[in-house]
């Protein structure tokens, strides 16, 4: 949502890197309550491609948490899980790429909804 209503995406168009740096070259930190702005539109975009991949990292030890414990109940909820956060980095990386065009980029946003729904249907398959 905040990458959405600051057109966060519109400044750095190139991926893995924020314009050949990892950090955002145009933030400038002066105090802590730089990583608290979030009408920074360079810093959002900077949090949200972080925490994308601390998801999927995060998803990937889930994936082999539920595998070593031989949890045969949680495979199938755990594979869609894994394809939906695929496609929702597959499709945030395309949004990118291709300018932010309105179809990717919507799709981008629609599929967060799946995103959440496959994740809750994990939680509660779990306990």
């Amino acid at each position: 949502a905040f990458v959405s209503g600051l057109d966060a995406g519109k400044l750095y168009q190139t991926w893995p890197l924020m314009n050949e740096t990892y950090f955002p070259d145009d933030l400038q930190i002066n105090n802590f309550n730089t990583f608290t702005n979030f009408n920074e539109p360079s810093f959002v975009q900077f949090v949200h491609r972080n925490i994308s991949y601390i998801l999927f990292l995060l998803t990937i030890y889930i994936g082999f948490s539920i595998y070593k414990s031989k949890n045969s109940d949680l495979y199938k909820p755990y594979f869609f899980l894994l394809i939906s956060i695929l496609a929702q980095i597959i499709l945030g990386v395309s949004a990118l790429l291709s300018e932010l065009n309105i179809f990717v980029a919507s799709l981008h946003q629609i599929s967060s909804i799946i995103l959440v729904f496959f994740s809750l249907n994990l939680y509660f398959r779990s306990i």
